[in-house]
């Protein structure tokens, strides 16, 4: 073949895949770690819909935008870390393994999320997380991005709410001895000291996967208190308020995964329960509002607070591609650069250096209809 016919066949060639439908180009891939089995697997699986919901949505506009205006397909890739750590350990090394993931999301567990931090940060891939343990951000870690309040932002929130606004002084704190409760356990007694002097009166904790809270509930009342704080997962406290009920509680229970999830397990006995969330689907802002109504058209119920994470998270992953192109590196470099981001949730800061990028939360309480009504906002 002649020199000038071979350019010529192999510049229609180019041109030609230029134009390909983004369909029949190799997709774009982000990876996703969730509790898809297991304790924890109610709340894996609403992460896992709003992560796919928002990657369906950017593949209805013909994919994902490059920098160059082209676009390609979106995909995402999703494995079960069972929240266990050495589970999780392997489900991660296989996502950053796969060279055409550009980035990933999870775990949500703290306990899975703290001992395999080191997978993401070899990798240099940028990874987004909703655990809220303070240590996992306090470790220099330059690929974290915690796209949830944290903490120390839900017990300001809630110890202000529960001594400011409720006048309550006598505190017992009950909390899961694992990575999540214990770390609540922590912030909250020491926010509750610094900021308004008081210790609790008895403190208790308890193992994941109990299923008897008599004897806990019995020696919260036997103490007098009257708030009981809970720093736990979903099926805990459900099991915990409903044996306080039972025992004839008066006082209020106070529960930092007051989520829907919550409310499906503990039923009528979620009334009254106060908690600080990162997002509720009754915040009154209009972000909030369009993604209510959107998301319940969709998937006719409620949104919870891991669906605006997760959504956004993948939308912000999805902005940053657009302007840098699916590399790690890039991505990394870019985001580490980006000093805010508008999300449902809130403004995001990804520059942050510790890599806790937003800090909004609320308080809600359950009223007599079991709707989570917001008694505090903070931004």
């Amino acid at each position: 073949m002649k020199r000038r016919n071979f350019l010529s066949y192999l510049t229609a060639g180019l041109l030609a895949l230029a134009y390909l439908p983004a369909s029949a180009q190799e997709p774009v891939r982000i990876g996703l770690d969730a509790v898809l089995t297991g304790p924890g697997a109610n709340n894996g699986e609403r992460i896992r819909e709003a992560a796919q919901w928002a990657v369906d949505l950017i593949n209805e506009k013909g994919g994902v935008a490059l920098p160059d205006g082209s676009k390609r397909p979106f995909e995402l890739v999703v494995v079960d870390d069972q929240a266990k750590p050495d589970v999780g350990l392997s489900a991660i090394r296989r996502l950053v393994g796969d060279k055409s993931i550009v980035a990933f999301m999870g775990p949500d567990w703290s306990s899975v999320t703290y001992p395999t931090l080191f997978v993401g940060a070899e990798a240099g891939i940028p990874q987004f997380t909703s655990s809220v343990a303070q240590r996992i951000t306090q470790e220099g870690h330059k690929h974290i991005f915690r796209a949830r309040s944290t903490d120390t932002d839900w017990m300001g929130a809630l110890a202000d709410y529960l001594v400011k606004q409720e006048g309550k002084k006598k505190l017992g704190v009950t909390y899961a001895n694992n990575e999540f409760g214990r770390s609540g356990r922590d912030v909250f007694v020491r926010i509750l000291k610094e900021a308004h002097g008081l210790d609790p009166v008895v403190e208790l904790s308890y193992a994941v996967g109990d299923k008897d809270f008599t004897s806990v509930a019995g020696r919260m009342i036997q103490s007098g208190v009257d708030v009981v704080v809970n720093l736990g997962n979903q099926p805990e406290g459900a099991l915990l308020v409903k044996d306080l009920n039972n025992l004839g509680f008066t006082g209020l229970f106070a529960f930092n995964s007051a989520d829907s999830i919550f409310l499906d397990l503990a039923k009528s006995n979620a009334e009254g329960v106060v908690g600080p969330l990162s997002w509720v689907h009754t915040k009154p802002d209009d972000k909030s509002k369009a993604f209510n109504e959107a998301f319940q058209k969709r998937f006719k119920r409620d949104p919870i607070g891991h669906s605006v994470i997760y959504f956004d998270a993948v939308n912000m992953i999805v902005d940053a591609i657009g302007k840098v192109g699916p590399s790690r590196e890039a991505l990394l470099k870019y985001l580490k650069s980006l000093d805010t981001w508008a999300g449902v949730q809130g403004t995001y800061h990804p520059s942050a250096p510790t890599g806790d990028m937003i800090h909004a939360s609320v308080v809600i309480r359950y009223n007599k209809d079991l709707v989570p009504e917001v008694v505090s906002v903070r931004d």
